[in-house]
């Protein structure tokens, strides 16, 4: 299966391609049955696309059967992405004020330097209400975290959920996040600065924040 034609059907998976647009793509392309396979592509024809739940039916004919569940989140991941702006390679200036801060950690720095500034939303099915999710500062900010018992700076990289909650990093790459009151502070103790982006922007249905008494 070509990329391009996964990623229209994960897009329909999404709820971003209306029913009659894609089927119209199935039945007008005579290459299709080559570049999906026949299996796939004999699933998709006979697919009932009139159902009312047509898209919890079509997640379970799609997904680790002929795309993994890890390959969709991942792809969900990348989408959400590109269309806040990012790109590979992307490597944005950091204010020399900011690099020579000892206080800022290399780990903040280089979070910023890929994703500083991107806003990443997500919107409803009909395109409506976005909610910004994820914010990246355009600099990261040093901050002293005594109010909850660390005698020691994290610095701050971003905001998630309308700014209700702010990311942290400490110098032995932890992630914490605090809620906009102050007056709880969690500890991440999910894998990778990647799987927590996920679990942020609702990809993985997990949230590995644990509050710190």
């Amino acid at each position: 299966m070509k990329e391009n034609d996964k990623d229209r059907i994960l897009d329909f998976l999404i709820g971003n391609e209306s029913i009659g647009d894609f089927e119209a793509w199935l039945n007008n392309d005579p290459d299709m049955e080559i570049r999906l396979g026949s299996e796939l592509y004999n699933e998709l024809i006979g697919f009932n696309y009139n159902d009312k739940f047509v898209l919890n039916n079509f997640s379970k004919l799609i997904l680790d059967n002929f795309v993994t569940t890890d390959d969709f989140e991942t792809w969900n991941y990348i989408r959400l992405l590109k269309d806040s702006g990012w790109h590979q390679g992307r490597n944005i200036e950091i204010s020399k004020s900011m690099l020579k801060k000892a206080s800022i950690n290399k780990t903040a720095i280089n979070i910023i330097r890929e994703f500083g500034g991107l806003e990443i939303c997500e919107t409803d099915k009909s395109g409506h209400n976005p909610q910004t999710l994820v914010d990246f500062n355009i600099d990261p900010v040093s901050t002293n975290m005594s109010k909850y018992g660390f005698e020691k700076e994290m610095s701050y990289f971003a905001s998630a959920h309308d700014h209700n909650m702010y990311l942290y990093v400490d110098e032995n790459d932890k992630y914490y996040m605090d809620n906009i009151a102050g007056d709880k502070l969690y500890i991440y103790t999910g894998l990778n600065f990647e799987q927590m982006i996920k679990e942020l922007l609702r990809i993985i249905d997990e949230d590995n924040f644990q509050c710190i008494d």
